[in-house]
């Protein structure tokens, strides 16, 4: 049996001005994510890193998707390097209605030739967030996934990876933060690299 719309639902089923709003802020938040890879391919000049072999450097990868717990999201994911046995990526995420975050994921052998330098840096950046969860594709920051690095001690982090094989390394900031997010975006990157140096 089809169950019918509530009152609700269908107020929303006869509102065309909230997806037209969708629309537009969407196209704002692509061209937002397009003007953040600018700068941070601009940092990464400034930078001096030695990325794993093959990591893309040339231009971010932008996506979009309607269904992350039930809502929108946007990511870029600049530098990147996804493969079957290697992940090096630093992943900006904006979750409708959440937050604007950036992520560092590594695991393969990037992990191998990082891990020693994360082990010795990692708890000198005590406010980040460190992901938990065994499943190293989850981005809400629930204490299942992702706890701050002053609430975990070095024999717990290793542990992680020991058992897990992957490391990913947080932050976030308020979504009505959008003038922050290209600052946030190339400061977390930054950060994030210095840990493995």
């Amino acid at each position: 049996m089809v169950s019918e719309p509530t009152k609700e639902e269908m107020k929303v089923l006869g509102n065309q001005d909230f997806l037209l709003l969708k629309q537009s802020v969407s196209r704002k938040v692509i061209q937002h994510l397009s003007s953040i890879e600018r700068a941070l391919h601009a940092k990464l000049e400034e930078l001096s890193f030695n990325f794993p072999k093959d990591t893309f450097l040339q231009s971010g990868k932008i996506s979009k998707g309607e269904n992350y717990s039930g809502l929108p999201y946007f990511m870029l994911d600049y530098p990147r390097k996804f493969s079957k046995t290697d992940v090096f990526a630093f992943r900006t995420m904006l979750w409708w209605g959440n937050y604007y975050s950036c992520t560092l994921q590594i695991s393969g052998e990037s992990l191998k030739n990082y891990e020693e330098k994360i082990l010795k840096n990692i708890l000198d950046e005590q406010e980040l967030y460190f992901c938990i969860n065994s499943n190293p594709w989850e981005y809400h920051y629930n204490e299942s996934n992702f706890l701050t690095l002053k609430d975990l001690d070095i024999n717990t982090i290793k542990k992680h990876i020991d058992e897990h094989g992957f490391v990913k390394i947080s932050d976030k900031i308020a979504l009505n933060r959008w003038k922050d997010y290209k600052a946030f975006s190339e400061h977390s990157l930054a950060r994030f690299l210095m840990l493995l140096s």
